[in-house]
């Protein structure tokens, strides 16, 4: 065995405990890419959710009121 096997016990009780152990350079971008990616998406509904719920701070139906008029 060696002198890493000796000292480091990877799996305790099925459970990988060094992170490291199988480390992949690529496999590790495809994995922050992605959390990137789902980080942005999320960041996107927060912004469309913000939107959809943004009205004005006074009474609605007053600022809909020039709504049907046609731009002159």
């Amino acid at each position: 065995m060696s002198e890493r096997e000796d000292d480091v016990e990877p799996f305790v009780g099925g459970m990988e405990m060094d992170s490291d152990a199988n480390e992949d350079p690529k496999r590790e971008k495809q994995l922050d890419d992605a959390f990137g990616a789902w980080y942005e998406m999320i960041d996107d509904q927060v912004k469309r959710k913000l939107e959809l719920t943004n009205v004005p701070e006074g009474s609605g139906f007053d600022a809909a009121a020039g709504l049907d008029e046609e731009p002159s």
